[in-house]
């Protein structure tokens, strides 16, 4: 037999040629599942790492943000505060009252005590310094120095009507200055410079104006029921 056509003894066959290419398919492939296996267990060491993070990330938190359905309502109520807030002071507040005037008066200890000049009595109400000008706006009166104003009630204890004369009424002042009453139409209770038909055991209500001068001490105030006698003194003081 030629060298041509012999075999090597030593030459595997098919079956075992497969044999050895499986093999080292397998050790081949062994690496490559080691580098799996390891990545695979490094990406859930870093999940683990990342979901034990933030764990404590929450844990920190105050609870009440962990619940989102807290946080809409809470923003909502802060912005309706606010909203309501701007809407309240851009709304204009009830307008002042205007100032209300107190006029000074004279705390005597006559008034409310009746004083008689005749058939005629008088009754002091009250004693108002108003300053200097008294009356209606359209027809103020406006004084020389300072207006006495006497509200007084007027009654008749005759038998027949009266008739009250302004110009009878005086005020002395402390420094015994005597002032007659002035004349001042838009004083209730006055008829022009009268009080006329004052029937019997009727009262009636006037005002008497006095013009003195600025820081005169009102003294003693004179009342009369006509024209004769000496009239009812008032005491101021």
């Amino acid at each position: 037999m030629s060298s041509s056509t012999r075999q090597r003894p030593n030459a595997p066959g098919p079956a075992a040629a497969d044999t050895l290419t499986g093999g080292a398919r397998r050790r081949a492939a062994a690496p490559q599942a080691s580098r799996a296996q390891k990545k695979q267990k490094q990406t859930a060491e870093e999940i683990a790492s990342a979901v034990r993070a933030e764990a404590a990330r929450r844990a920190a938190l105050p609870p009440w943000y962990l619940r989102k359905r807290y946080v809409a309502p809470l923003f909502a109520g802060g912005l309706a505060a606010v909203a309501a807030i701007s809407l309240m002071s851009s709304i204009p507040g009830p307008a002042a009252p205007p100032p209300v005037k107190v006029t000074p008066t004279i705390a005597s200890a006559s008034i409310g005590k009746p004083f008689k000049d005749g058939d005629m009595t008088f009754t002091i109400r009250s004693i108002a310094l108003p300053g200097s000008t008294i009356g209606e706006t359209v027809a103020a009166e406006k004084a020389r120095g300072t207006w006495v104003l006497v509200t007084v009630d007027i009654t008749n204890k005759g038998t027949g009507s009266n008739t009250i004369d302004v110009a009878g009424q005086r005020l002395t002042t402390a420094n015994n200055a005597v002032h007659d009453a002035a004349v001042v139409p838009s004083l209730s209770g006055w008829d022009d410079a009268y009080i006329s038909g004052i029937a019997p055991n009727s009262t009636t209500t006037a005002q008497i104006a006095f013009d003195i001068p600025a820081g005169s001490t009102p003294a003693v105030l004179t009342l009369r029921g006509g024209h004769s006698g000496a009239g009812a003194k008032v005491p101021l003081r």
